[in-house]
This record gives structure tokens, C-alpha cells and sequence, in this order.
């Protein structure tokens, strides 16, 4: 049950600023809108059942009070909220039956509302879904978040509740709020960032996602240069549309492999499919390329070396210098003159205003606009094979991605032909180890290339470089820091936020780096750890999951328990779920650290860590070194 103590007093409503998190829960016999005070966890809920007719009054005083912030509301809470505010002997039932037109038939809030009269109430809202990356849900964000409860909906939302259903139903809405808010506090940058943007462009950032706010940004900027609008191609007369590569006269190859590489892709005809996305041509896609000892794929998913468990350590005689392309999306569509067809040259004009002020922001130390332009660059390119984009042009997209795999790859060709050692390549930069008597004639060529492309490079040298493959690594920076990418980094690539990544087993990433950086036992790190969440792991199942009989929910937070036998698994076909053996559920977070904790298995899963970045050799596991 809920602390009393949580519950807010009317003193408290009456005094509080907001925000608000708000949500909604919605049976055929039981509705409720339930509110929490950002700032101090307080709750507060309003619901219609059989005996109790919803406080209209209230709910309408906070909406028009306070900024409102949920979960996916502008496109189910606050529809629903507003017909059950619309008149005072609306039912349960015709509350439940608009629920229903949204989640099960889709219907859209335009198309309700001329159906049953009612208009939408006036409110300051922002919506979590679409700041929050990947689009992930409710339960799998708070998960990434460490969130205290984890529990889905308690009974199927055709259930007619009993009283005592009712109960389990309003602390449901209380831990879901209680989420909300833990979100809510972990974008709070992102969202001031908004705020204080829209203000730039009198416009309502606050519930778009990074590519909307770039779309938005570069739309506006256009507008400022034209005086209108720009408006959206329709994709649908682009559909069956067929083009080829041009590639861009400074790039040229000097092996044959790649000359031949150059001459397919030129050739072939990429097709705009009904969706308005471009249909891959097979003679490019995944094509793999040998450059001295190392193998790259080039497709319309980006360049990567193949490389796997490589360890690299500098010496006196040799430099990890990592390149990476500066502003790469933005610059290479500036420095070739890419643009959407439909929106011609202004598109250009506007985009170079966005980095030059982003540069000079930069340079002032104005963090906002710094920021807030950083989106406006680096989101654009992605919604140019958006289709119901204002930037959508599938042609410079291709343009764009493949000029750049072939731009790195000329480089990589060159420092090969000089026989410097590319260790590893991606989309936008490369790791090469240098003789540091060569550091020069590696610069020139370098400096050559850039000159050639018009692109620039940002160097970073590195102490050791471990790596699984070229997107999985722990590199060892010269100021003994670590960069982490991919299952070793704590955090996902978008909004380079935990939000945007699952945990899996914390602590043995804490224990690898622990060891790379200082040299600390990999068994001192696990067993002096005292926090629960660097032990958990966390992910969505299909389906809903299953322990032991008992249904845990879609969200599946666990731990590994010594003594635990036995799997979770898929509710739908008993299947394992993924690393799940010797798993104990962990739905709640216990308040101290769990006695049975295995130890020995997070021991082991570091090691593993271990032999497959390069640290040790596989299976020749030396204890005592670690």
C-alpha cells in the first residue's frame, strides 16, 4: 500500500507550482486521473465509479494551474480525460468505450471528437514518448532509470474490478506516476533545452524528439530566408522513381578492387519503394572489401572494419591515433552541395547559418543555443528518408551516406598504400597505429584528404584499445580515462543517455574498466559493491515473461541468485529468455543489498569481458592477475 504521508493535502495542491505528472487508468466499471507534484513526490487522484462521480472542478483547476507532463497523453490520456470532463453523468462504461476506439481500433482524437461532441480542454502539456529515445515504452525507460517498481497493468483492461482490485489499481497508478516523474527528471536538460528554444522560434519544442526539433529548426531558418513555409514533397509521386550514385569528382581510388567498387555503385539503379523508402540494389549491399590485412563492408548501413577481440597497447615506438570526422552529416552536405530537390539551394543557405552560429555559440561559451544547434545539425540528415518529412529527398540521402563510406574508405586506402596500420574503421572515423617516427607523413595525409573532401578531423590519441569488434571497445585515453562504446559503454548513442540502452550486468563493466584503468582486482570490484542496481539486468520480453509459474510482466528486471535453478522464460511459448539462467526476478528493488547475490557469476561474466575484448587470452583466465 501506499505511505500515507504521499498523499497530498488540499494546503499542499493549493500551494503547489508544478509541474504535474498526470495519468490515467480506465475499466469498464472504474476510471481514474491521477496527479504528482514534480518537486515533491506528493500524490493526489480523482475517479468515477459506481458510487463517486468524478471531481471535474479539481482536475480542471489543475490543468488550468499547472504545465502537465505525461506519458504518451497527447495521444491517449488527455482525449480521454477531456470526455470524461466534458459532462458530469458520463459513465464509466462510455469513458472505457472512447479507451477502446484509441487502443484497440485506432481512431484519432479529430474523428472522436466530431463523433461524440466534446472539445479537447485547454491544457499546458508535455508529452515524455517523444523526447525519449527509441520509442521505447513507460516500464522499459524506468527500468533503464533503476526505477523502485516495475509492474505492469495488474488486470486485463476488460476486467470489471472489484473494490479490491480497485485499490491494487490506484497504487499501479501511483508507481507509474512515480516513474513518470523519474523520467521526467532525467530529460529535465533536454526539456529546458526545449523550452528556452521554442521560445527562439515561438514555437512548443518541449514534446518533440531530437530529429522533430532539427526538422522544425531548419523549416523555420528557411522560412526566415524566404518568407514561406517550406512545404512537404509528397513521397507518393516519387514512388517507382529510380536514380543512380553520383559520386562527387574528388572521389578516386588507386587499387583495382576499389576502382571496381566505385564503377558498381555508380551503376547501380536504386528504386523508391511504395513506403517512399529506397529499395537497396544487391550489387552494393554488404559488399566487402579487403585493405591490406583488414576486411570493410560498404552498404547503405555504413562502413565497418571487420575486426574481432583485438587488444592494442602504445609504446614508445607506435601511437593510437583515433580520426573522426567533424560535424560529419551537416558537412558532408554542405561541402557537396546535397540538398532536398524540392526545397533547392535555401536548404543550404539555412544549414550553413545553423553551424556557423553553433560555432560562434561555441566559441561565446552560450551553452543554450550551442545545444539546442547541435540538434539542428546533427538531427536533419535522418529525416531525409523520412517521408512525411519537409526534408525528405531518398536521392540526397543515398548521396549523402555513400559519399561518406567512400570518402573514409579513400583515406583508409591511402594510409594503407603507405603502409600505416588502419586498425579500425567506421562510418565516420578510423584508428590507426603509427610509428611516431612517421607521425608526420601520417598528418600529411591526413591533411591532404581533408583538403581534397573539404572535410576537417578531430584527433585522439589513446594508451590501449581493446575491442570486441569495431563498435563494441574500452579504450584507455592518455589522461587514463576510458571510452566506451557499444555493450561496454553505460549509456546508447541517442541522446547519449542511459534511456537509450538497457542494463546488463553493471558491475562487470565496472569491474573490467576498474582493472584496465587502475589495475584493480576484478573480484575486489564485484564483492565490495553495495548497490543492487549495478547487479541487475533488464529487458522488454514479447509477450510478457514467466518464473517459476508467476507472471512478471513485459519489463523483466532480475539478478543472478546463487542456489537459482531454472530459467525465465516467454509467457507465450515457454522459450528461454536470454541470459536468464540461475536469474532471480527483481520487480522491486530491495532496500538493502540481497544475501544470495553470485558473486562467482558476475566474476566469471567479467573475465569473459575479458578474453573477448583481448585483455587475456580466451580461457587462459590468471586469477591471481586479476
Amino acid at each position: 500500500m501506499i505511505d500515507p504521508d504521499l498523499f497530498m493535502t488540499e494546503a499542499e495542491l493549493l500551494s503547489a507550482t508544478g509541474p504535474f505528472m498526470m495519468d490515467v487508468e480506465c475499466y469498464p466499471n472504474y476510471f481514474e486521473v491521477g496527479f504528482m507534484d514534480f518537486h515533491t513526490g506528493k500524490w493526489c487522484f480523482f475517479e468515477r465509479h459506481d458510487n463517486s462521480e468524478l471531481q471535474i472542478d479539481w482536475i480542471k483547476w489543475i490543468l488550468d494551474s499547472f504545465c502537465v507532463v505525461g506519458f504518451n497523453i497527447h495521444d491517449y490520456d488527455i482525449i480521454v480525460l477531456s470526455y470524461a470532463l466534458s459532462h458530469h453523468s458520463i459513465t464509466c462504461a462510455q469513458i472505457k468505450h472512447i479507451s477502446n476506439e484509441i487502443i484497440t481500433s485506432g481512431v484519432r482524437k479529430n474523428e472522436l471528437q466530431m463523433q461524440y461532441m466534446f472539445g479537447m480542454h485547454p491544457a499546458n502539456t508535455v508529452d515524455l514518448i517523444e523526447v525519449a529515445p527509441l520509442k521505447g515504452s513507460l516500464k522499459t525507460y524506468a527500468a533503464r532509470l533503476h526505477c523502485q517498481h516495475l509492474e505492469d497493468l495488474p488486470y486485463h483492461h476488460e476486467t470489471v474490478l472489484t473494490r479490491e482490485e480497485k485499490n491494487r489499481v490506484r497504487n499501479y497508478n501511483y508507481h507509474d506516476l512515480s516513474n513518470t516523474r523519474l523520467l521526467c527528471n532525467e530529460l529535465s536538460p533536454h526539456l529546458e533545452l526545449r523550452a528556452k528554444f521554442g521560445v527562439r522560434y515561438g514555437k512548443d519544442f518541449r514534446s518533440l524528439s531530437d530529429a522533430q526539433m532539427a526538422e522544425e529548426i531548419i523549416a523555420s531558418e528557411i522560412q526566415k530566408l524566404t518568407g514561406k513555409r517550406p512545404k512537404k514533397a509528397d513521397f507518393k509521386k516519387r514512388i517507382g522513381e529510380q536514380f543512380t550514385f553520383d559520386a562527387p569528382a574528388y572521389i578516386s581510388f588507386q587499387t583495382p578492387q576499389l576502382q571496381e567498387l566505385l564503377t558498381e555503385i555508380q551503376k547501380a539503379v536504386f528504386i523508391i519503394g511504395e513506403t517512399g523508402h529506397v529499395i537497396r540494389p544487391k550489387e552494393i549491399e554488404n559488399r566487402r572489401v579487403m585493405l591490406g590485412d583488414n576486411a570493410y563492408t560498404v552498404g547503405m548501413g555504413g562502413l565497418h572494419s571487420v575486426e574481432k577481440t583485438m587488444a592494442i597497447i602504445s609504446n614508445s615506438l607506435e601511437a593510437i591515433l583515433d580520426r573522426d570526422v567533424t560535424g560529419y552529416y551537416p558537412n558532408m552536405m554542405l561541402k557537396n552541395k546535397f540538398f532536398p530537390k524540392h526545397l533547392g539551394v535555401v536548404f543550404l543557405e539555412a544549414l550553413q547559418g545553423i553551424v556557423s552560429e553553433r560555432t560562434e555559440a561555441k566559441r561565446l561559451g552560450d551553452d543554450t543555443t550551442r545545444d539546442g544547434l547541435k540538434i539542428g545539425c546533427n538531427g536533419i540528415f535522418g529525416k531525409t528518408s523520412d517521408p512525411y518529412s519537409v526534408v525528405y529527398d531518398p536521392k540526397m540521402m543515398v548521396q549523402t551516406t555513400l559519399t561518406g563510406q567512400l570518402s573514409v574508405l579513400m583515406l583508409i586506402e591511402r594510409l594503407t598504400l603507405s603502409c600505416f596500420s588502419v586498425v579500425s574503421g567506421n562510418t565516420d572515423g578510423i584508428v590507426t597505429l603509427v610509428e611516431r617516427n612517421r607521425i608526420y607523413e601520417f598528418e600529411s595525409i591526413i591533411q591532404r584528404w581533408e583538403q581534397e573532401s573539404s572535410l576537417e578531423t578531430e584527433e585522439t590519441e589513446y594508451q590501449a584499445l581493446y575491442s570486441r569488434d569495431v563498435n563494441n571497445y574500452i579504450a584507455v585515453k592518455m589522461d587514463g580515462k576510458v571510452k566506451q562504446k557499444g555493450v561496454y559503454s553505460y549509456t546508447g548513442s541517442a541522446l547519449n543517455s542511459e534511456l537509450s540502452k538497457n542494463p546488463v550486468e553493471l558491475i562487470c563493466i565496472d569491474a573490467v574498466c576498474a582493472l584496465i584503468q587502475k589495475g584493480i582486482p576484478i573480484d575486489q570490484t564485484v564483492r565490495a559493491c553495495e548497490k543492487i542496481e549495478r547487479f541487475t539486468s533488464a529487458r522488454l520480453v514479447a509477450g510478457g515473461a514467466v518464473k517459476d509459474g508467476r507472471y512478471l510482466g513485459r519489463t523483466v528486471r532480475w539478478y543472478y541468485a546463487a542456489g537459482v535453478k531454472g530459467c525465465i522464460t516467454y509467457a507465450t511459448n515457454g522459450h528461454k529468455v536470454g541470459r536468464t539462467d540461475g536469474a532471480k526476478p527483481c520487480m522491486i528493488l530491495p532496500a538493502a543489498l540481497p544475501a544470495d547475490i553470485d558473486y562467482d557469476k558476475y566474476i566469471e561474466l567479467s573475465i569473459q569481458i575479458l578474453e573477448k575484448i583481448g585483455y587475456i587470452p580466451a580461457r587462459n583466465m590468471q586469477y591471481s592477475l586479476l
